[in-house]
């Protein structure tokens, strides 16, 4: 095996060695590529290239090794170094094998490069891939057909791996079905957002931005990339995006459910138990405090129709955090005591 380095837009440099090994520094940008082959093609020479997105060069192609010699085994590893300046950019690697002078094989990987990363990838080479033409004046044109439709990359006004109607990096799209260029052409489910709402277009398989992703309040945008996921319409979202759009940023404690919403005056009642956002009118208050009678420690317990200072004793007494408010459990609690005589034990002064 040979440790290659191939440094961005620079001529290569070999560097022999006796099995695989990765060229270790630290904060560079670049990928590991790992090339295999069948030895019956008894490759002698790697023609290696790379295009960015918009079909520029991502490096100086070059031959590996620049001598043509027999290469041993059914694997190649080496490592492309770029400027981290391109971190986060889709790059595409097409390598064409060659014996005895002639190409044999072809092969292309897909990545998404990373600032101050090395990405492993790898490439299978394959006769199917190459594609080898004549032109008028008898001259040998080598390349590849990398969506296998016949027609060479160079001639191809769509190449379309996927069969998703986009079409990859560093190629003509003017006669694919759709606009733009493919986030990563070797996956049908992943193409391009076109409306812009943080989804993959192709998340189910096919293109269709109107169905890319979870939809919870079925408004057209994904939830990925919904700013307020509000299904029930109460003003109340789910989170996602921290419901920056939302009438109120707390999150729905139930979003199916108009009745359901919030606590945000904290007496222990839903917000929205009348169907709509009103915190003053959540739920019973018979002493007209703004506390809904479940979460007040001052409720009228003994059913007399009055609240008074029977009751209030009752609610403090099971107010056991001593916040001024009953709690659910702490008010069941109560209730429960006085189905089992628990104030028999006390006598109020009439």
């Amino acid at each position: 095996m040979r440790n290659l380095l191939l440094g961005a837009l620079t001529p290569l440099l070999l560097l022999g060695c006796d099995s695989i090994q990765y060229v270790v520094q630290e904060n560079v940008t670049g990928l590991n590529v790992t090339v295999t082959f069948e030895t019956e093609l008894a490759l002698d020479q790697l023609q290696v290239m790379g295009q960015t997105i918009n079909g520029n060069p991502a490096f100086e192609p070059a031959l590996l090794p620049e001598e043509a010699q027999e290469i041993e085994g059914s694997q190649q590893t080496f490592t492309i170094l770029v400027p981290s300046s391109m971190g986060e950019s889709p790059l595409r690697i097409t390598i064409l094998g060659y014996s005895g002078g002639a190409p044999v094989a072809a092969g292309f990987a897909e990545t998404v490069l990373k600032a101050e990363q090395l990405v492993d990838v790898q490439v299978q080479l394959n006769a199917e891939t190459l594609c080898v033409t004549n032109d008028d004046d008898g001259e040998l044109t080598v390349g590849t057909d990398l969506d296998a439709d016949g027609i060479c990359d160079a001639d191809d006004d769509c190449v379309d791996l996927d069969g998703d109607g986009f079409g990859g990096v560093g190629f003509s799209t003017s006669g694919c079905e759709y606009t733009g260029t493919d986030r990563d052409d070797t996956n049908h489910q992943i193409c391009a957002d076109t409306d812009g709402d943080s989804c993959d277009d192709c998340t189910r398989g096919n293109y269709d931005p109107t169905r890319d992703g979870p939809d919870g309040d079925k408004d057209g945008i994904c939830d990925g990339g919904d700013s307020c996921t509000d299904a029930d319409e109460d003003g109340f979202g789910t989170g996602t995006l921290e419901n920056q759009s939302c009438e109120h940023q707390e999150t729905d404690l139930n979003d199916q459910n108009p009745n359901i919403c919030a606590d945000i005056d904290s007496d222990g009642c839903d917000d929205c138990s009348g169907g709509t956002w009103a915190p003053g009118e959540d739920g019973s208050d018979q002493d007209e405090d703004g506390r809904c009678d479940s979460g007040d420690t001052c409720t009228d317990f003994d059913g007399d129709g009055v609240v008074g200072s029977r009751d209030y004793f009752i609610g403090k007494h099971f107010d056991k955090d001593r916040d001024d408010r009953l709690e659910p459990h702490e008010k069941e609690a109560a209730i429960n005591a006085l189905k089992n005589g628990w104030l028999d034990q006390f006598w109020f002064q009439k």
